[in-house]
């Protein structure tokens, strides 16, 4: 298991009603809006996260491995994995 680390931003995920679950449907067009910014820093979630990729393609870093991923693809990530987009 990833060693913690301090320095590292955790990302709170619980909701409104402070719950730590989390489920929405985001499209790439949405995040660029958003401004993504914290997302390309290295960083971890408080929760475990589900990402269902059904078209397109995503490159990210788990843990400081690189990953180009295609559709169709499930990717789970662990709260202790170290993670950017």
């Amino acid at each position: 298991m990833p060693k913690r680390t301090k320095s590292i931003p955790v990302n709170i995920m619980a909701n409104e009603f402070g719950l730590g679950i989390v489920i929405e449907r985001l499209f790439a067009k949405d995040l660029q809006t958003a401004g993504i910014e914290d997302a390309k820093q290295s960083h971890r979630e408080d929760g475990h996260s589900f990402f269902l990729l059904e078209s397109g393609s995503v490159s990210m870093e788990i843990d400081f491995k690189a990953y180009d991923i295609q559709p169709p693809c499930i990717v789970y990530i662990h709260p202790d994995y170290i993670i950017r987009y």
